[in-house]
C-alpha cells in the first residue's frame, strides 16, 4: 500500500511539474521596456478610463489597473451590452447580461474602481443575420454594420465625463483576437482622442492598448479560428507589437479574482489563460508575470 501511495505521489509531482512546464512554454519570450510613465503622473492627474466593447475585455490589464488604484489613481470603466443577441432567446441573453453586469460590479470592488458604467445599446445592425458575431469583418463593412454615430457619442461623453489622463482599451488593428466589436470601440477611442488633441484643454495624454507579446499570441491564440481569420481579413501578421510591459506579480490575487468574477465567460478565459483556476495566484502569475501594452502618444492618434 505504501508503494502505491508513493507511486501516486510521484505521478502527481510529475503531472504538476509537467503542467507547470507547459504553462511556462506559453509565456512570452520577448522583453519590452518596463513602463515608467504611470508612476510619474502627478497625483492630481491620476485619472484613467477603461473604455472597452465588453466588460471582460478589461481582464487583459486587470493587474495593471489594480496597481494603479492602489497608487491612488481614480479609475472608471465603461463598456457596452447589446440587449438581444439575435438568436431568438432574448430571455436567456438578458439573464446572461445581468450575470455579467453583476460580475462587472464585483470587478469594480476587486480593483477599487471609482465607477463602472455598463451601457445597454443595440450597437450592431447584423446580429439577426450573423451566426458568429465574434468573427472579424473588413474595416470597410463596419460603418454599415455598427451604429457608429451612437457609439461615437457615448465614447466622447465618457471622455468628457471622466477627464482621463490615460485611456485603457484593446488594440484598434486586430481587437485582441479579431472581434470586430473590439476593433470598432478602439478605433473610436483613437479617433475621439485625435479630434480632441487640438482642442485644449483635452485631458488624454496616452492610450494604453492591451495586447499580447507576439510569441504569447501565437502560442495561446494560434489555433483560434477568429485570430487566424483576423490575420487574413485585416492583412496583418498578428497583433501590433507591445511598446511597454508591466509586472503584475504583486497584484496576482486581484487578477485571478477578476477572471473568476465572470462565470459565464470561463470557457473563453480557459483559452487565453489556461489553468489559471487551478493554480495559486502567486504561482500562476510568476509564470505569467507581465501585462503588455501598445502605448499611443498624441502624435500617433
Amino acid at each position: 500500500m505504501r508503494r502505491g501511495i508513493l507511486a501516486a505521489f510521484l505521478l502527481l509531482i510529475v503531472g504538476i511539474s509537467g503542467y507547470a512546464f507547459y504553462l511556462r512554454s506559453l509565456a512570452p519570450t520577448e522583453q519590452y521596456p518596463t513602463d515608467t510613465y504611470l508612476a510619474q503622473v502627478p497625483s492630481a492627474a491620476r485619472r484613467a478610463l477603461i473604455l472597452v466593447a465588453h466588460d471582460d475585455d478589461a481582464v487583459a490589464f486587470a493587474g495593471t489597473i489594480s496597481r494603479l488604484t492602489q497608487a491612488g489613481w481614480q479609475v472608471a470603466e465603461v463598456c457596452f451590452y447589446v440587449p438581444d443577441s439575435g438568436d431568438g432567446d432574448t430571455v436567456a441573453w438578458q439573464a446572461r447580461n445581468a450575470s455579467r453586469q453583476q460580475g462587472l460590479r464585483q470587478v469594480g470592488r476587486i480593483e477599487g474602481l471609482r465607477d463602472v458604467r455598463p451601457l445597454t445599446l443595440a450597437y450592431r445592425t447584423d446580429l439577426d443575420t450573423v451566426k458568429m458575431p465574434w468573427m472579424p469583418m473588413p474595416y470597410t463593412q463596419m460603418a454599415a454594420r455598427f451604429r457608429l454615430d451612437s457609439l461615437r457619442r457615448y465614447v466622447g461623453q465618457s471622455i468628457a465625463r471622466w477627464q482621463p489622463t490615460v485611456i485603457f482599451t484593446l488594440d484598434d488593428i486586430v481587437g485582441g483576437y479579431g472581434h470586430p466589436d473590439h476593433v470598432v470601440i478602439s478605433q473610436l477611442v483613437r479617433a475621439a482622442c485625435a479630434a480632441g488633441r487640438d482642442q485644449p484643454p483635452f485631458p488624454v495624454r496616452l492610450i494604453y492598448q492591451g495586447v499580447f507579446a507576439p510569441s504569447q499570441a501565437e502560442r495561446v491564440m494560434g489555433q483560434l479560428p477568429a485570430y487566424q481569420a483576423a490575420k487574413h481579413v485585416y492583412g496583418v501578421p498578428g497583433l501590433p507589437a507591445p511598446t511597454t510591459q508591466v509586472v503584475i506579480t504583486p497584484w496576482a490575487a486581484q487578477k485571478k479574482a477578476v477572471l473568476r468574477a465572470y462565470p459565464t465567460e470561463q470557457h473563453v478565459f480557459r483559452q487565453f489563460w489556461p489553468g489559471y483556476r487551478w493554480w495559486p495566484a502567486s504561482v500562476y502569475y510568476r509564470l505569467n508575470e507581465r501585462e503588455f501594452f501598445r502605448v499611443l502618444t498624441a502624435a500617433q492618434w
